[in-house]
């Protein structure tokens, strides 16, 4: 059956909807003040005539056809997390400052 005007729209439809409104903004179809006001309609939207209006002006999107997200390169595998071995090269400055500091500063006898 054929989805017509009059019928309630779901949350997931809306959810559908608003995907398509992101992604037309960032292709710069819409600017994000359009985006913002099209979103609150979108929420507001009871039926699907009333999520068609905010589409109507723009080209369908296939959003199973859209381009892979660039991912990040993988970070190297030495057993340990960069971001870890970063923080355990500045505690270890640390410890040696304090010490260089402590030996500066030690009372002679």
């Amino acid at each position: 059956m054929a989805n017509s005007p009059e019928m309630r729209a779901s949350d997931a439809d809306r959810d559908r909807v608003a995907a398509i409104l992101r992604e037309h903004t960032a292709q710069g179809r819409i600017t994000m003040d359009e985006f913002n006001e099209r979103l609150e309609s979108l929420y507001k939207a009871k039926t699907y005539g009333e999520l068609a209006k905010l589409t109507s002006d723009l080209p369908d999107v296939d959003l199973r056809r859209l381009p892979a997200k660039a991912t990040a390169a993988a970070p190297e595998r030495r057993g340990m997390h960069p971001g870890r071995r970063t923080g355990r090269l500045h505690h270890a400055d640390g410890r040696r400052a304090g010490r260089a500091l402590r030996r500066r500063h030690r009372p002679r006898t």
